[in-house]
């Protein structure tokens, strides 16, 4: 998985998948050009897809 080799991407996917808001806007920015998360801010954000977020829950936390 990609996400993994990017610490900081690792993170922010790890906080968002807690219910907290994506830690910075970097981070943001390039999961939602992934197409991993939407929203219109850090502060307010989600995956895009429920099986995104089952996948990434059973591999990153």
């Amino acid at each position: 998985m990609l996400l993994n080799r990017d610490e900081q991407l690792s993170q922010a996917m790890q906080c968002v998948l807690r219910g907290k808001p994506c830690p910075d806007y970097d981070s943001f920015y390039r999961l939602r050009s992934a197409g991993i998360l939407r929203g219109e801010s850090k502060d307010n954000v989600s995956l895009r897809c429920e099986i995104y977020q089952r996948y990434l829950k059973k591999h990153l936390l």
